[in-house]
């Protein structure tokens, strides 16, 4: 804890004021959290939606599996690649978390992007060199608000949504970096080029499905006493994680590439710990990505929170590791009371 103290452990608290004494004793809260007493769900690539959701007969999404939560539901999700926006409108109780977690056979992987351009294709068409030799191709897609290249690497995005002239931009490439995109929105298409040259035709490309803020991967809504344990999440134009009026989520052991938001509204008592928050890109050295200045955004003003034992590698391309809107500027009030102790950045 931040100051030393063992969890779930007694102790007696003793406050002088002058020749005056007051004592009394207190039990500080409990790191583990049980699970709950309600239904059990399983959800695994190979499953069906119109199962019964047990482990020999599972679901085959994990929003099929968010429809059903109740106070003291388990979803237990198998190991492979979700391509999904879920959004998390149930409540647990204090004494009965509903739990979201992988399996344990392996990493679970919630991933927004379009999967059909993850794989070798022929959806790009050769567009041309642009002013420093950069190899430009384009393919048909309009609604992408993020543009990642293999596993992990984010591309540069040039110019505005709904903007002309993004393809000049691009051409231009006056950032001078190795991979970078835009939008062309009279043309229904987007350009980009990869480090090297490369072909995307050969490359497993990542493009975003929808825009704002329901691009988010998992967005609770309204919802409390929520865990979250285990997953992988990746892309997300929004961040990978929104938390929206849902008190005392427990966020553990997830694997979050892009970051957190906390937007404004009524969230408290966070537990966020042992997670890894990170991102890389092909323009780390401008030490800045537009739209996305803070890994851990917290514009809640009901603050509580406890972030410990977490990982920040942002790769130079975010502000801040955990802060308000933008960098030190929390104008919808504090996040009060909140611990960060023991993270890595």
């Amino acid at each position: 804890s931040l100051v030393g103290l063992e969890p779930d452990t007694e102790y007696e608290v003793v406050v002088q004021a002058g020749d005056q004494f007051v004592s009394g004793a207190f039990r500080t809260r409990s790191e583990g959290i049980p699970l709950g007493t309600g239904p059990v769900y399983h959800v695994s690539p190979t499953g069906s939606d119109t199962n019964p959701g047990t482990e020999a007969q599972p679901f085959k999404t994990i929003k099929k599996a968010a429809s059903m939560l109740s106070p003291g539901t388990t979803v237990i999700i198998h190991t492979g690649t979700y391509f999904e926006v879920i959004p998390i409108t149930a409540s647990g109780t204090p004494d009965n978390y509903i739990t979201i977690m992988a399996a344990g056979d392996g990493p679970v992987v919630l991933d927004n992007s379009l999967p059909q351009y993850m794989v070798p294709n022929s959806l790009w068409t050769y567009y041309g060199p642009g002013v420093h030799g950069e190899q430009i191709w384009y393919t048909p897609n309009l609604w992408t608000p993020s543009l990642r290249w293999g596993e992990n690497v984010s591309l540069l995005k040039y110019g505005a949504d709904s903007a002309t002239g993004n393809l000049d931009l691009l051409k231009a490439n006056s950032w001078n970096v190795t991979g970078a995109w835009c939008k062309v929105p009279e043309e229904g298409r987007i350009y980009a080029f990869l480090p090297g040259g490369l072909d995307p035709d050969t490359q497993e490309m990542h493009l975003g499905t929808i825009g704002g803020t329901s691009s988010t991967i998992l967005r609770l809504d309204n919802a409390s006493y929520i865990r979250l344990q285990g997953l992988n999440l990746r892309i997300g134009a929004q961040g990978t994680l929104r938390l929206v009026n849902s008190h005392y989520p427990v966020i553990e052991d997830c694997d979050l590439w892009s970051g957190v938001r906390v937007p404004p509204g009524t969230t408290k008592g966070i537990i966020f710990r042992r997670n890894r928050i990170w991102v890389r890109s092909t323009y780390s050295f401008i030490h800045y990505k537009p739209g996305t200045p803070v890994a851990m955004l917290l514009q809640s003003n009901d603050g509580g929170h406890i972030i410990y034992d977490n990982e920040f590698d942002g790769d130079y391309i975010w502000k801040d590791a955990i802060g308000g809107y933008d960098n030190d500027d929390l104008r919808d009030g504090p996040s009060r009371d909140t611990d960060i102790y023991d993270n890595r950045f």
